[in-house]
């Protein structure tokens, strides 16, 4: 099958794009926090989790990896609070 070469590269683009991962969840709040200038910081921590304080809101989240829904809803808080 002969594709013309317009195609194929229309092809390869769409391609690359559904091979792209989203951010790990943990990259993507650092992200939106800092486009608002806002700062994540430690505030206590326990063998499980970490509170945090963010633009006048405490925040107690997983360590480790962040799941995508949990990072969707502090990046709603930070659009919030901004």
């Amino acid at each position: 099958m002969i594709v013309p070469l317009e195609e194929w590269h229309e092809t390869q683009l769409v391609t690359a794009q559904m091979q792209q991962r989203p951010a790990p969840g943990w990259d993507r709040v650092n992200a939106a926090a800092a486009q608002r200038g806002i700062q994540l910081t430690t505030v206590r921590e326990s063998d499980t989790h970490i509170l945090y304080e963010a633009a006048g809101r405490h925040l107690v989240l997983p360590r480790g990896e962040l799941p995508a829904a949990v990072a969707d809803e502090v990046i709603a808080l930070l659009e919030a609070g901004a």
